[in-house]
């Protein structure tokens, strides 16, 4: 409540890049360039074991799963594992991909997990024993963020390109529309129910889609600001004409409206 430090430093060979909670709040999972993860104990301010590391000791990222019983982790060996989180041992074998894994995510019950790799493709795995679960899911781009709805149903997969998609968790079917920006998509994630997706890219925009169908929600509450301002500079027998144009369309009309305000409005 005050932002004041609290304890000592949590100190690593290198920057940090990645840090997260357990659900308990009393540990904490760190990625740093040195490409470990480390577990802290947050009562006692030190490491609960040794570093975590993949055999080509290059950890991308690491996650708790629900219950905080369990770590995953991901790595540029093209692997993510799985490991006990009050020992650091590992369980199960290799989860393997064809590239670097640059994302894991533990679905809200905690038994699958998504994992993103630039492969191409995101791949879920049960997460108890890191058994694969069905064929791989292959993407538009060279995905790297993965993310559950809450229901667990549908999996949200972005990556390095200006697109995310919807994917059918049981059939592996796209849901819907591609979701697209004009540059790469950093994130992507569900709102709280599970009805709207929320993406945010380079090119400077956030943007609200519909979870059922990859409609585009700005899209649409953009024409309806631009229809409702654009009809009181339009003749009266073209405002309902005017109801069914594009968005494009709706712009282009909004900008020539202004103009035309404009130049009524310049003094002589």
């Amino acid at each position: 409540t005050t932002g004041a430090a609290i304890g000592e430093p949590l100190l690593h060979p290198g920057q940090v890049r990645s840090a997260s909670f357990s659900p308990d709040g009393r540990s904490l999972v760190t990625v740093a360039t040195d490409m470990n993860a480390r577990v802290w104990s947050l009562d006692a301010g030190a490491l609960r074991f040794p570093p975590i590391t993949h055999e080509d000791k290059r950890v991308t990222v690491a996650r708790f799963s629900p219950d905080g019983k369990v770590i995953a982790t991901g790595s540029v060996e093209s692997t993510a594992r799985l490991w006990d989180a009050a020992t650091g041992a590992a369980i199960g074998d290799p989860m393997t991909h064809e590239d670097q894994v640059l994302d894991v995510r533990f679905s809200p019950r905690g038994d699958l997990l998504a994992t993103g790799s630039i492969d191409g493709t995101a791949r879920l795995w049960d997460a108890r024993s890191g058994a694969p679960l069905g064929e791989p899911i292959t993407t538009d781009g060279l995905g790297h963020n993965v993310a559950f709805s809450p229901d667990a149903r549908t999996l949200l997969t972005s990556g390095i390109g200006d697109t995310a998609q919807l994917w059918d968790v049981r059939t592996r079917e796209q849901i819907g529309r591609t979701l697209t920006h004009d540059a790469g998509i950093e994130s992507a994630r569900f709102s709280p129910d599970g009805r709207l997706v929320l993406t945010a890219s380079s090119d400077g925009s956030a943007r609200l889609w519909d979870a059922a169908t990859g409609e585009s929600l700005m899209e649409a509450m953009w024409l309806r600001y631009l229809r409702a301002n654009v009809r009181g500079c339009l003749p009266r027998d073209a405002r309902v004409e005017h109801l069914g144009v594009t968005s494009e369309q709706a712009a282009a009309d909004f900008a020539a409206c202004e103009a035309r305000q404009t130049d009524a409005g310049a003094p002589p």
